[in-house]
């Protein structure tokens, strides 16, 4: 579950078509690429990062670093250009 301050959770709101484009198309091997056509899919564990652009906004517009949380030289730009700051931005 990733951050959803409008209280939906994105694969709920995937389309139909998105799902079927994207069915079929999962391996487990990743030796399985070698033959594959170019755009399989392998799912593999990682750890869930709750990271979204509206939680990014959030962050700089409350004053909290994001820091770590994008690379520095995204920080710097935001920073820079005072992306996200106040309430209207």
């Amino acid at each position: 579950p990733g951050y959803a301050p409008h209280g939906r959770r994105w694969p709920a709101t995937l389309s139909p078509e998105l799902a079927a484009a994207c069915a079929g198309r999962h391996s487990s091997d990743p030796a399985d690429l070698a033959t594959a056509p170019a755009g399989r899919i392998v799912p593999f564990d990682m750890t869930p990062l709750a990271i979204s652009a509206s939680l990014i906004r959030d962050l700089v517009r409350t004053g909290h670093s994001v820091r770590y949380l994008l690379p520095d030289s995204v920080v710097d730009y935001i920073a820079a250009h005072h992306l996200y700051e106040g309430n209207g931005n």
